[in-house]
């Protein structure tokens, strides 16, 4: 099996999109490095689905910007890991906290394409499962 991850993604940015759930939110990008690739790829993904993206420094955030935004995303690595504490549990959409009411992306992108693959009668993927082995060739 041949995997389109570009298309796939844009398939669930599609989806997204058509749901509307995201249309209208505001996300808190925190940053060391606010001119960092992945933070602006994230904010050009979230305003495509409709969602404002502020983003701010280590240093120029307050309690406040925290409060008035759906949800806070720290863009990894950081010096200090202290900064996730500041985000409330039900505001952590990385998923990146204990008990955080989200998974972390990458826990849910292996699950969606493992799935995909079980339709495409690639692969039988069972969410219980405590094992998998992945290949490739070349």
């Amino acid at each position: 099996m041949v995997f389109d991850g570009r298309g796939f993604a844009r398939k669930i940015e599609e989806d997204l999109k058509k749901s509307g759930k995201l249309s209208g939110k505001k996300l808190l990008m925190i940053s060391e490095d606010p001119e960092n690739i992945y933070v602006k790829l994230k904010k050009e993904c979230g305003e495509r689905l409709g969602v404002e993206v502020e983003i701010k420094g280590f240093f120029d955030f307050a309690q406040n910007d925290i409060d008035e935004a759906s949800g806070a995303m720290v863009q990894l690595p950081v010096k200090d890991k202290k900064v996730l504490d500041l985000i409330p549990l039900d505001k952590d959409v990385d998923g990146l906290r204990t008990g955080s009411k989200f998974l972390p992306a990458a826990v849910v992108a292996v699950e969606k394409i493992l799935k995909e693959a079980e339709k495409s009668g690639a692969f039988y993927f069972d969410i219980f499962l405590k094992t998998a082995v992945v290949g490739a060739k070349g």
